[in-house]
């Protein structure tokens, strides 16, 4: 196709613009230098994108024959095998570029080349190398908005299907619109899941989980067996469409199956979603045989071409269309800076996949959606998205997110009682009216609570204020003497006033009643309770009192030396080392 010359029509754009053309300008050679990973496990691999990029570049060659003449080359080592490997094998590109014969070449014939980096990321690197070499390099792998400087970096468009700046945006918003202030975020790639799920649950109710989707479903079941998937915690999977290992799904055909289903109650979808028409599916069939025939791979199960596939496929449409609009308005499309520019800030239409729209820092921009699983279904449904017209999350028509709370309202950020249940402000109440109503039965408990408190003390200190009292019954006499109390008999020991009770020596003194008063009287009372709380060696403990209608008769400790009454009336107290003695 060398030596091609322009259409009629664009030979008159030509004449219009210049006023005169005196020689046929060559085609515009466009080669596609590819660099990417090749085992086929990664969605982004070469073997599954590759069918995109080829049958792109073949319908490209067909729709701008007479413009342009588009090649793709896979300048990436077999030995680029994870995303690791990807930064090890840079050299290749450089060898190609300066071991390309055609790309200084003096010939009309105007050779284009565009770097496309298809690995796990945006790199820094290729796009650095575009500026010095003033080469485009397009990004068709995850886009971490690493490339936005267009000082830095004005060659360099980032293409990719997942934007984790438009994921986090629309998580931000949803985490705004519910006043969730609190986030975990778990990274796992390792497919080993040893996130401590006891610690996440001590700080937080939320959780963003980007993981192999292999590893989301029994990571979900072991957070249902630990009690964290009820109506207070929101899970956040940051997904593509379709993985290479398959989408997240509850149904893996185990007999964890529906325990699985049951986990995913409280699990949102952070998604890139399009509106494709059925034409898709062709494209689709046909990119999944080409997987097989030209690059011996197969997708694992009944997985299919997914977003990086379709990526490849219009990322190469949408440069021959600014390639070929860079030709028809005269300019050099061999300027990396101005055809990067011409990408900037436009949405172009890609056949069958349809809007495929760049903003003004060179970063494709896609739709994201907050898909809702519904556990009657068993599926994710489309509950929230946003898009480059406003970043801000818009309802979808109709559909309404189903809270597993008890009130159906969304889940607080903090849980009622504290994220670890020893909030003082706990209560077992799920709403308003049912607190309300807590707290009037709790006010009522405590109010007949204190009454009991009050009518038991009263009680324990009438008890405490009758200890004294004793009975005649409660004597025990063991000597065969007698003596006579109010005209009963009663067997004494020898000695005044001196008795045997339950083996221990007591006093009794008996004093005859003056009146006819009761006994005891509120003064009488005070000085029971004094006594009550007397304990010292040389202080005479009282036992009680015996109460009849003419006699109270106390019981006291028994003291062999007698009275102190007793000790002054004989003058026994004249030896001071014994008055003086503790």
């Amino acid at each position: 196709m060398l030596g091609r010359s322009y259409s009629n029509d664009l030979l008159l754009h030509c004449l219009i613009l210049n006023g005169i053309l005196t020689e046929t300008v060559g085609l515009a050679n466009v080669t596609l230098m590819i660099y990417g990973t090749w085992p086929a496990f990664l969605v982004q691999s070469l073997p599954f994108m590759g069918p995109g990029f080829d049958l792109a570049v073949a319908q490209v060659q067909d729709a701008f024959a007479s413009t342009l003449n588009m090649s793709r080359i896979y300048v990436s080592s077999k030995n680029v095998k994870d995303c690791v490997d990807s930064g090890a094998y840079f050299t290749d590109v450089a060898d190609y570029y300066y071991r390309h014969e055609n790309h200084t070449s003096e010939s009309h014939e105007q050779n284009i080349l565009v770097l496309i980096y298809s690995g796990c990321d945006d790199s820094p690197m290729f796009a650095e190398l575009g500026r010095e070499w003033n080469i485009m390099v397009v990004s068709c792998g995850t886009t971490f908005s690493n490339l936005r400087n267009r000082d830095r970096f004005p060659t360099t468009i980032a293409a990719g299907p997942v934007q984790y700046d438009l994921h986090a945006s629309a998580i931000l918003d949803l985490c705004n619109r519910y006043n969730w202030t609190t986030i975990g975020y778990l990274y796992d790639t390792s497919q080993l899941n040893p996130f401590n799920l006891r610690s996440y649950q001590r700080v937080s109710r939320f959780l963003r989980i980007y993981a192999p989707h292999i590893q989301i479903n029994p990571f979900a079941i072991r957070a249902y067996l630990r009690n964290q998937t009820t109506g207070e915690y929101v899970w956040f999977t940051v997904d593509l469409n379709e993985h290479s290992l398959g989408p997240v799904t509850w149904q893996r055909n185990e007999t964890d199956d529906e325990v699985a289903r049951a986990a995913f109650a409280g699990m949102f979808q952070v998604i890139n979603c399009w509106n494709y028409g059925s034409e898709i599916d062709n494209l689709r069939k046909n990119w999944k045989e080409h997987t097989k025939t030209d690059y011996n791979a197969t997708y694992p199960g009944r997985n299919g071409p997914n977003e990086f596939t379709i990526t490849a496929y219009g990322i190469v449409h949408v440069l021959a269309q600014a390639v070929n609009e860079s030709v028809a308005v005269g300019a050099d499309p061999t300027d990396a800076r101005d055809l990067t520019k011409r990408l900037q800030d436009r949405q172009f239409t890609v056949p069958v996949v349809g809007a495929f729209r760049i903003d003004q820092f060179g970063e494709r921009q896609n739709t994201v959606c907050v898909n809702a699983f519904d556990s009657a279904t068993g599926q994710f449904e489309r509950k929230l998205f946003c898009d480059f017209t406003n970043s801000k999350l818009k309802s979808v028509r109709n559909m309404t997110i189903v809270w597993h709370t008890p009130t159906g309202d969304p889940p607080l950020s903090e849980p009622w009682c504290g994220y670890t249940g020893d909030a003082v402000r706990c209560r077992n109440s799920g709403n308003a009216t049912t607190i309300a109503s807590a707290l009037g039965a709790t006010l009522t408990v405590l109010v007949l609570l204190l009454i009991a408190i009050f009518h038991v003390n009263r009680k324990s200190q009438k008890a405490r204020d009758v200890w004294w009292k004793m009975s005649l019954d409660q004597i025990t006499l063991q000597t065969p003497s007698k003596t006579t109390i109010n005209g009963e008999d009663k067997t004494a020991s020898q000695g005044k006033g001196m008795i045997i009770a339950q083996e221990r020596f007591i006093w009794i003194r008996n004093f005859k009643r003056t009146t006819n008063a009761p006994f005891p009287d509120k003064h009488a009372v005070q000085t029971m309770r004094k006594l009550r709380t007397f304990s010292h060696p040389n202080i005479v403990n009282l036992f009680g009192i015996i109460e009849t209608d003419r006699n109270l008769l106390f019981i006291s400790e028994y003291t062999d030396k007698g009275s102190l009454e007793d000790a002054l009336k004989t003058n026994s107290l004249h030896d001071w080392e014994l008055r003086t003695k503790d």
